[in-house]
């Protein structure tokens, strides 16, 4: 007995010391699915500490790096979601979400030229991965290169083909590129699908008014406004849309409400507002 009691302290104080960075790993794991469990409440700020304590105890824990850099993105931490990103990356080369992340937080700092980077290599990396090729036309419209966001956005549709948001966007390059028949249609398609979607009545009155059909445009700004009364664009372009069609007296109701509501917002749109109302009340 006695010798068997030796053994077995013998085993015990063993383990414990041929397995402490196992039990550190396990520990880091333990953390790493609070963390998880708290992301997936909303507790960012809890899930944030939790994934700090895996980081510290492994520090090359790529999934952990890569939720916190989803962490910091939702609070808007842009910076510190591109060092994390960035790590992943680092440990994970391989890893897509790491850089679809990374492009979508440098696409909030508007650092479009390492966005773009990050998301090609995304789409590289995963060729079913719809998002990243959505951002990336984005990103390339922010850019100008509305050529290379068309592409981005039907290779997107090709993977998600009822995206009704990146739709909307394909519309809006096509539209950049004076493409007036295929920026109608896309957009139609996404209103088919959304139909009460402000933003998206919205663009296809502007469509309309960049492509000289103020009659088409104005029902669709009117739409916008009934879907969400206070849209400070709604309301500037349907005021000018308006004052054009000799409408002046409902154009003055949509600028001055404009005013009224967004005045202190966009200081530069509200001089222009002013400077239409005054023209309009002139030429009465």
């Amino acid at each position: 007995m006695p010798t068997r009691n030796v053994l077995l302290g013998l085993t015990v104080a063993g383990v414990v010391l041929l397995s402490a960075p196992a039990a550190r790993a396990d520990e880091a794991e333990v953390h790493y699915r609070l963390a998880l469990s708290h992301k997936r409440e909303n507790r960012w700020e809890d899930s944030l500490h939790e994934l700090l304590a895996t980081v510290q105890l492994r520090p090359t824990h790529a999934a952990a790096h890569c939720t916190m850099g989803a962490v910091y993105r939702h609070q808007g931490q842009f910076g510190d979601a591109v060092r994390a990103f960035s790590r992943c990356a680092e440990l994970q080369p391989q890893h897509a979400p790491a850089y679809a992340g990374l492009g979508a937080a440098y696409a909030r700092m508007r650092d479009w030229e390492h966005a773009r980077e990050a998301l090609q290599r995304a789409a590289e990396l995963d060729p079913r991965d719809a998002e990243s090729r959505s951002n990336l036309g984005v990103v390339h419209g922010s850019m100008r290169h509305y050529d290379l966001a068309q592409a981005a956005y039907q290779a997107a549709l090709a993977l998600e083909p009822q995206n009704h948001t990146t739709m909307s966007n394909l519309a809006v390059a096509y539209r950049k590129q004076r493409m007036w028949p295929e920026a109608e249609r896309i957009i139609k398609q996404a209103l088919a699908i959304c139909p009460n979607n402000a933003t998206y009545h919205f663009n296809l009155g502007v469509i309309y008014r960049s492509w000289s059909k103020p009659d088409q445009a104005i029902p669709e700004y009117r739409e916008a406004l009934r879907l969400r009364p206070d849209m400070p664009e709604a309301l500037y372009d349907l005021g000018l849309m308006l004052q054009q069609s000799g409408q002046n007296e409902e154009a003055l109701r949509s600028l001055r409400e404009y005013l009224r509501l967004h005045e202190a917002r966009d200081p530069a749109s509200a001089r222009a507002v002013r400077e239409a109302i005054q023209a309009i009340e002139a030429g009465h």
